[in-house]
C-alpha cells in the first residue's frame, strides 16, 4: 500500500487508510453511495509516507472515488470538501498528517469514460473498499496505447496549476507559525502550517514529484505511458534512446527522475527552507517549460524557431497565445455547456457563480477570462468557440507559471477557477 519495507509503519498506514474509509462512510453519505473505491498511488502500492518524529506524514494524497446514486451526485459533490477537512482535522489529533482527496462519479459516467489515464488506472488498480464489487467492470477496457497525446498534454497543464499551488505555499500566502505564534507571513524564518505543512514543512517530496509528473506527461504524449515507477524509468530511457533530439533538449531529466525515485524508495526526504524550496521550484520549472513547449509545438505542428535564449522567450509567448486552439469544437462546446449548466443550477447566483465570472482570474474584468472574451469581439457568445474554458484557464496558468515575476493575485485566481471548473 505504501513504499516502505517497515512492517510496523505499513500497519500504521493501513490503519490510517481504514480509518479514512470509515470516516467517509460515517459522514452521512453511505446511503447515497453504490460503492467506494481507493485509487491513486496507495491503490498501486506506491504511496509515499514519511515518519516525522514518530508521527506519520502522508506525502502522497489518499484518493477515493465514490460511485453515487445518480440522483445524489450533485449533492455529494458539494459535500466532498467538508468530508476531506473533517478527516484531516480528526487524523491530526492522532498525530497523522494526511490529505484525503474525495471525488464522486456515477455508474453511467463510468460506462462513458474515454480512453484517458484516469479511468485506465482506476480500472487496473482501483480497490473497491465498500459496496458493489462489480464497480470497476463498468469502466471500458483500455490499453496504454489507447491514450491520446492530448491527454498527456492536459495532464501537464493540470500539474502546472499544482505547481502554482505549491508556489503559493512557498511564498507563505497563508498564516504561518513563527517562533510559536500564528501571524500573517512577513518574517524571513517561517514554517508553513497549511495542510500537511503543519508537520512536514515544505517537504522535498512536493518538489521532487514534479519530475515524475513531467515523465508521466511525456510518456503519455508519446504513447508510452506506464503506471509503476520502475516501468516509467524503463520507458523513459527507451524513449530518449529512440528520440535523440528530445534527450538533447532535456538532458538532465532522466537523471533527475532516477534520483527522485531513489529518494522515494529510501524515504529520503527533508523539509526545505523557503529560499531553498523556491530555488528548487524554479529549477523544476525549467524542465516543465521545455516539455510544455515540445508538446505544444507537436500538437500545433509548429516548427521550432529557437536561435537564441531571447528567441526562445519570444517563441514561448507566441505558443501561449496559440495553444488555446488545440481543443476541438466538441470539447469547447461541452466545456462551455458545463459552465452555463453549473450557473443555471445555482438558484442564488452571485458574482462568483455567474457563467463568465466563474472564470475570473484577477481582481478586475481586464484581468479575467471574462474581460479577455469581451475584448475579442462585440459579443462574448460569438467567441465561445475560440477555445474551451479549461484551456483559457490553462493559458493564464502557464503565463503566470513561466513568468519570472508571477502576479500572485492572478495565481490565486487561476487556482480558484481550476478548482471550480477543471479539477
Amino acid at each position: 500500500m505504501a513504499l516502505t519495507q517497515n512492517i510496523a509503519k505499513q500497519r500504521k498506514v493501513e490503519k490510517a487508510i481504514n480509518n479514512c474509509i470509515s470516516a467517509i462512510l460515517d459522514s452521512g453519505i453511505e446511503q447515497s453511495l453504490d460503492s467506494l473505491v481507493l485509487i491513486g498511488s496507495f491503490s498501486r502500492g506506491e504511496g509515499v509516507v514519511w515518519g516525522n518524529n514518530g508521527e506519520l506524514c502522508f506525502l502522497s494524497d489518499v484518493e477515493f472515488v465514490g460511485v453515487s446514486k445518480t440522483a445524489e451526485f450533485k449533492r455529494l459533490k458539494t459535500e466532498a470538501r467538508r468530508i476531506e477537512e473533517e478527516i484531516k482535522n480528526n487524523m491530526a489529533k492522532e498525530g497523522i498528517d494526511i490529505k484525503v482527496n474525495l471525488g464522486f462519479t456515477t455508474r453511467n459516467h463510468l460506462k462513458r469514460f474515454n480512453n484517458w489515464i484516469y479511468p485506465l488506472e482506476i480500472k487496473r488498480f482501483g480497490k473497491v473498499v465498500w459496496g458493489d464489487e462489480k464497480t470497476l467492470s463498468y469502466i471500458p477496457d483500455f490499453t496504454y496505447e489507447d491514450i491520446e497525446p492530448q491527454d498527456g498534454f492536459i495532464l501537464l497543464n493540470n500539474r502546472i496549476v499544482e505547481q502554482l499551488i505549491l508556489l503559493n505555499k512557498i511564498r507563505g500566502s497563508s498564516c504561518v507559525t513563527h517562533f510559536g505564534n500564528t501571524q500573517c507571513p512577513s518574517a524571513d524564518n517561517i514554517k508553513l502550517v497549511e495542510g500537511r505543512n503543519a508537520k512536514c514543512g515544505i517537504n522535498r517530496y512536493e518538489i521532487d514529484k514534479g519530475y515524475i509528473q513531467i515523465a508521466n506527461s511525456i510518456l503519455a504524449f508519446e504513447g508510452r505511458y506506464r503506471s509503476f515507477y520502475e516501468e516509467k524509468i524503463r520507458e523513459l530511457m527507451e524513449l530518449f534512446a529512440d528520440t535523440p533530439g528530445l534527450l538533447k533538449e532535456n538532458s538532465g531529466l532522466l537523471r533527475k527522475v532516477k534520483q527522485v525515485l531513489a529518494c522515494f524508495y529510501n524515504s529520503d526526504f527533508q523539509a526545505l527552507k523557503e529560499k531553498e524550496a523556491l530555488r528548487e521550484w524554479k529549477e523544476l520549472r525549467d524542465y516543465f517549460r521545455q516539455i510544455w513547449m515540445y508538446e505544444v509545438k507537436s500538437l500545433l505542428r509548429a516548427p521550432s524557431t529557437i536561435h537564441s535564449e531571447n528567441s526562445e522567450d519570444r517563441e514561448l509567448e507566441v505558443l501561449i497565445e496559440k495553444f488555446v486552439k488545440i481543443p476541438n469544437l466538441v470539447s469547447r462546446v461541452k466545456g462551455w455547456l458545463k459552465v452555463f449548466a453549473g450557473s443555471l443550477n445555482d438558484r442564488h447566483p452571485t458574482p462568483d457563480t455567474r457563467p463568465f465570472d466563474k472564470l475570473r482570474i484577477g481582481p478586475d474584468p481586464f484581468g479575467s477570462v471574462q474581460g479577455k472574451l469581451r475584448r475579442m469581439g462585440r459579443h462574448p457568445i460569438i467567441n465561445l468557440f475560440r477555445s474551451s474554458p479549461q484551456f483559457l484557464i490553462y493559458q493564464e496558468a502557464v503565463r503566470q507559471y513561466f513568468s519570472p515575476n508571477p502576479d500572485m493575485e492572478k495565481v490565486r485566481g487561476v487556482i480558484r477557477a481550476w478548482e471550480e471548473l477543471v479539477k
